[in-house]
């Protein structure tokens, strides 16, 4: 879940000014992929993150260019219809 927190961390720094109390982040539908071997006991967590913005009267375009630009630096391999809103 760092990744979840650091998205929290871009936004709230960005300059378009979101307060800590109007910023709700959460994950669910998550789940563990194994891969457990002989010599391999690796797991990855999958799940979705949820982001929910209130009291913002901001343009949506600026909200949207700094999940694009997080995700670009932090899950380079995203796939392009990863953003749901």
């Amino acid at each position: 879940m760092k990744k979840l927190e650091s998205l929290r961390e871009h936004l709230l720094s960005s300059p378009i000014g979101l307060q800590e109390d109007d910023l709700l982040t959460f994950s669910e539908q998550g789940k563990v992929i194994s891969f457990q071997g002989e010599n391999n006991q690796h797991f990855e967590l999958r799940y979705s993150a949820n982001i929910i913005i209130t009291d913002y009267s901001g343009d949506a375009d600026q909200v949207a260019y700094l999940l694009l630009q997080w995700l670009k630096q932090n899950q380079p391999y995203y796939k392009e219809d990863a953003i749901e809103f």
